[in-house]
This record gives C-alpha cells, structure tokens and sequence, in this order.
C-alpha cells in the first residue's frame, strides 16, 4: 500500500469491518421507526411504556427539575449549528475532509427527516405540538453519533483512555438529554426512542453513503483493500512486456 492509499485508507469513516454491522444498524432502527410510527400514529396518549416512565419518574428529584429544562434547550437550533459548524470545522482543518462531510450532512438529515418527514406522516402530538421522534433527541443523538463514528475506529491513533472517556460522555449526554426531555413533559419516552433511532439510521447511512460516493470518485473501489483497476491493468501490461522480453533475449542467445 502506497501512501497514497494509506492516506485514503485513513479517511474511510467505516472500515471493512463495521459497514456489515451499520448497514444491518440502519435497518434495524428504520425498522424501529416505522413500527412505532405505526403503532403511534395520530395518538396524543401515552401508551404503557409511557406511563410506566412517567410514574417512575413522578415526584423524583428530575420531575420538572428547572436544571433539566435547562439541559433540553442545549439542543435548540443555535446550539445545534454551533456544535454542528464546530465538528465540520474540525474535520476540514485536520485534513479529514470526510469526517467533515459526515458532522455536516449526518445531523442535518436526521433533523430534517424528523421535522419535515416523519412527525407530519405520523401526527402524534403531546399538548398541540407533534412530538414523535423527539426534534431534541434526534438533533443530539446525531451529533454523538457522528463522534462515536470517528472514536470506534481503532486504526486512528487516540489514546484508548480518551476514546473510553469520551464514547463514556456521549452515552452520558444522550441519556442525559432523553431523561431531561421526559422529566419536563415535553416528550414521552417512545418519542425519544424514535428520535434515537432516526438520528443513528440517519448518521451511519450518512456515513457509508460518504465512503462510497468518495471511492467512486477517486476510482478505486469502496472498500479499504485491493488496488484499483487501472492499477491492475498497468502491472499486468508490465508484466507481458517483460515476459516478452525475456523470449526475445532467450531465442537471440
């Protein structure tokens, strides 16, 4: 492998080992969506799960906790670009052009998808607004999402403290946003299961439809190993013109 295709190997946001495991993720959590999408559709009640979250919840220390409230508007649509913007930012000044293209493009459809496609077709609603997937849970779930693509790959050189550390804060900042959004009625709880599983489908099909848009155009084929075809045809011609040469010699002697 030249350095070439090691610098391109060193891009790939999902190596030969976990594209099997996000394609089989993207249709399990499609699947997710729509069966509660189904089972939902134009309530405005909770359902058992539901209630069974509530009245664990209710009269705790979290229910209507004003820290809570706080932490739930952490994924208004300021914030969000903020954040959004800052991993895009990154990703173009470390040279990782993909990663960027991941922190831009994956959030973006998952909020999209929620907010102009599925809470319309569903209708579930929760005091007036529709609610089903949770904005908030989508909008933040994309984003730890798109950090856990970049720390689950092994072949980048992070600190395996760091990388436990950090996967450790963004299951910490998703349960945290999931509870606050429960705890201060603005969501049930299917909601934010919804919102989860829109936002992975979103940033892991985001993320194998990147490599191999990118693969295609630099010629060679999606996956890390294997030279391309040009590359191929070259060495083989080298190869003939050699051998031809050596008859040549042979047959003069």
């Amino acid at each position: 492998m030249n350095a070439e295709e090691q610098r391109h190997e060193s891009h790939v946001l999902l190596p030969d080992r976990l594209r099997t495991h996000a394609l089989v993720t993207v249709a399990l959590c499609a699947g997710v969506v729509v069966a509660l999408g189904v089972l939902l559709h134009g309530g405005s009640e909770p359902d058992r799960v539901d209630d069974l979250v509530s009245r664990l919840l209710r009269g705790s220390v979290v229910d209507n906790n004003p820290l809570l409230g706080w932490v739930a508007r952490m994924a208004d649509p300021v914030p969000f670009a903020m954040v959004v913007g800052g991993l895009t930012l990154g990703g173009l000044l470390s040279g990782n052009p993909r990663m960027a293209q991941l922190s831009l493009v994956g959030p973006i459809a998952a909020v999209l998808l929620t907010e102009l496609v599925v809470k319309p077709v569903v209708g579930r609603t929760l005091g007036g607004s529709l609610a089903f997937p949770s904005g908030h849970t989508s909008a933040t779930a994309s984003v730890c999402a798109v950090v856990a693509v970049l720390l689950l790959d092994t072949s980048r050189r992070y600190p395996r403290v760091l990388r436990v550390l950090l996967l450790c804060g963004v299951l910490a900042q998703c349960a945290t946003m999931a509870l606050a959004l429960v705890a201060t009625h603005q969501h049930y709880a299917t909601d934010i299961g919804g919102g989860f599983a829109l936002a992975l489908a979103s940033v892991l099909g985001a993320a194998l439809v990147i490599d191999k848009l990118n693969a295609r155009r630099r010629g060679g084929p999606p996956r890390g190993g294997g030279a391309p075809p040009v590359l191929v045809a070259r060495g083989s011609l080298q190869a003939l013109q050699d051998h031809g040469g050596t008859r040549v010699m042979r047959t003069a002697a």
